[in-house]
């Protein structure tokens, strides 16, 4: 009998403490799952067709593109670490640890590699053509796909990230600031 009250006081008692433990992630967090799964290299291309698809850009000196697309990466790095604490939810920091426990493994940095590479290779300018899973992962593969750090993290990355006009405007001002970018018409910061 006083097994059983002691069983029903710690069901309780993780029912209760159950919500205080799930925590939504940080920026820093955020940040170091975006770097771990390869996502910082999305901000470089992206960047570089900015760069390369505006005219007026692309005929700036390579200094000044350099500079210019060192801002946009890390704005957009910062703006998906964001994205991503949002939409991670209240567990995203668990689901951060999930995914970096697993990254750890063999069977993990084989799928993250794979991971990133398709990912890039969806990107302007990516590598082309993705790097393949290795099989002989593949039972550890569809089990860590089945965990809601994987099926939590694909439905964050699936609605369209697009910088909130505040953040357009501050990275502006960053390339006006430190690379002396400005727009045709405008004076200089």
């Amino acid at each position: 009998m006083r097994l059983a009250r002691v069983g029903l006081a710690l069901g309780v008692a993780l029912f209760i403490a159950a919500p205080a433990m799930a925590k939504q992630a940080t920026s820093a967090q955020a940040g170091e799952l975006v770097r771990l799964l390869g996502m910082d290299k999305a901000g470089v291309l992206t960047a570089n067709a900015m760069l390369s698809q505006n005219p007026a850009m692309a005929a700036l000196p390579q200094t000044q593109r350099t500079c210019m697309g060192g801002v946009i990466s890390s704005n957009f790095n910062t703006v998906t670490a964001r994205h991503l604490v949002t939409q991670l939810g209240d567990q995203g920091s668990e689901h951060i640890s999930a995914w970096k426990t697993f990254s750890a493994t063999p069977a993990g940095n084989d799928f993250i590699a794979s991971f990133a590479s398709q990912a890039e290779a969806m990107l302007p300018g990516g590598s082309g053509k993705p790097r393949e899973p290795d099989p002989k992962f593949k039972a550890e593969h569809e089990a860590f796909a089945a965990t809601p750090a994987f099926t939590t993290l694909i439905s964050a990355l699936g609605p369209q990230l697009q910088p909130p006009e505040q953040d357009q405007a501050q990275m502006l001002q960053q390339m006006q600031q430190r690379c002396g970018f400005k727009l045709p018409g405008q004076p200089a910061a």
